[in-house]
């Protein structure tokens, strides 16, 4: 059997398409995935419906894959976020959905698919199985948690992925030990908000350690940590994070500058919090640290948007993701008014720039120095792309044989995102 897959989304989605096409892989004999949708037998589109755009792009994408006539797999999360906008694009297909929740049925949902027929697999069934499938070999993304404790006003993700489910220690730590054997040189640990793990009583910074003491050369990401949460695990959080097996590397949310705008969307930290953790971990592990900023939220004054210019300013953050508030379905936000497209458009190009005169800053500072780093991905627009002890990009030039190995790099310019550099010795 043969599959065409589009993946979107965060890389808790895409963890769970690994591991469907991992099962698929044992339940089918000579599965093999192509390139073109046209020589599938099943075209499958992993779904992300986080943002307004970002829906509105898996809808066109649906509607394309649609119109080839193929038998077809709707997965991820938007379903359980706009089912109307979905059910309408496939009335007339063979066409299976599945769940964030459902993913062990993904065999049972080809089938179905191929069968004929529209149906939807939502029965609770999750998957623990030996990856098989990874989209980058060297990456091992191992979902820590699923699900959410908050309820912020503007977030849909708690209607697709649940309540906060942590997993046994246990049973990550098998899924690292077998990566390792595998031969990945990097763990990404993953979740809605990594901070929020909780497993009878190990915590955080009890997970990162056990992953740190697992045998083998490889390097730990921690992904996104709620403020709120990475500040009741902040001693031992700082600490499991200095190990020299982690990238000193912190992706903390700010969301709004601006405590007024902060408590509208429910979040529950203040901007002093944020303030002092990006300090803190600045201070004692040298880190690079990524945020979040949602522009144009419906309540957010001039004033407001201000106050988040003056915080990305202070605390310079390495990576910036901004988003332009859009409406959810069945949040609470979405029956406020939304500003003026325009406004926001404006304020976005604002905090854009500021941005980006503080990160050039920031990786000016890294030009003419020699670093440590690890080759692990080819780069989107040519070369490789090495991430240093603090998880900066540097694109270096050097052959496919060096992926995985470690390497000393000249770093001789520098743009906002990303590093360049020369390698002067691989490892």
């Amino acid at each position: 059997m043969r599959l065409y897959v589009e993946c979107y989304g965060c890389p808790a989605n895409r963890s769970d398409l690994e591991l469907m096409i991992s099962l698929a892989r044992r339940h089918f004999r000579n599965l093999e995935l192509v390139n073109n949708p046209n020589e599938a037998d099943i075209l499958v589109v992993h779904t992300c419906a986080v943002k307004s755009p970002t829906e509105a792009r898996m809808l066109s994408r649906i509607k394309a894959l649609a119109n080839i006539g193929k038998p077809l797999i709707v997965s991820g999360c938007i379903y359980l976020i706009s089912p109307k906008s979905v059910m309408k694009l496939v009335k007339d297909l063979s066409c299976s959905i599945i769940t964030p929740h459902s993913i062990g049925r993904f065999p049972y949902a080809c089938e179905l698919a191929l069968k004929g027929g529209i149906s939807v697999v939502k029965e609770y069934s999750p998957i623990s199985i030996h990856k098989s499938f990874r989209m980058n070999p060297l990456i091992e993304i191992v979902a820590i948690s699923n699900g959410c404790k908050f309820a912020c006003s503007f977030c849909c993700v708690r209607f697709a992925r649940g309540a906060l489910l942590s997993r046994p220690l246990v049973s990550i730590l098998k899924q690292v030990r077998e990566a390792v054997a595998d031969g990945i040189k990097e763990v990404w640990l993953t979740s809605q908000d990594t901070a929020s793990y909780l497993y009878r009583h190990y915590q955080l910074p009890d997970l990162v350690k056990e992953v740190a003491n697992v045998p083998g050369d490889f390097m730990i990401r921690v992904g996104m940590m709620n403020p709120s949460s990475a500040t009741l695990v902040l001693n031992g959080l700082v600490e499991a994070v200095s190990h020299e097996k982690v990238y000193n590397f912190i992706h903390l949310p700010l969301q709004s500058g601006s405590d007024k705008v902060l408590a509208d969307m429910n979040r529950t930290y203040s901007v002093a919090d944020f303030l002092e953790l990006a300090r803190l971990f600045r201070e004692k592990l040298q880190c690079t640290i990524a945020t979040d900023v949602i522009v144009g939220y419906p309540t957010e004054s001039e004033s407001d948007f201000n106050d988040t210019l003056a915080v990305i300013e202070e605390v310079k953050p390495d990576v910036l993701n901004i988003s332009r508030y859009g409406h959810r379905p069945l949040t609470p936000a979405s029956t406020l008014k939304q500003l003026d497209p325009q406004v926001v458009k404006r304020r976005v190009k604002k905090l854009l720039a500021v941005f980006r005169k503080a990160a050039m800053e920031q990786n000016a500072q890294y030009v003419g120095e020699v670093v440590e780093a690890l080759i692990v991905e080819e780069g989107p627009r040519g070369g490789l792309i090495a991430r240093t002890r603090s998880y900066k990009p540097i694109v270096v030039d050097a052959p496919s044989s060096a992926l995985g190995r470690w390497c000393e790099v000249r770093v001789e310019g520098c743009a906002p995102t990303y590093l360049k550099g020369t390698v002067l010795r691989l490892k």
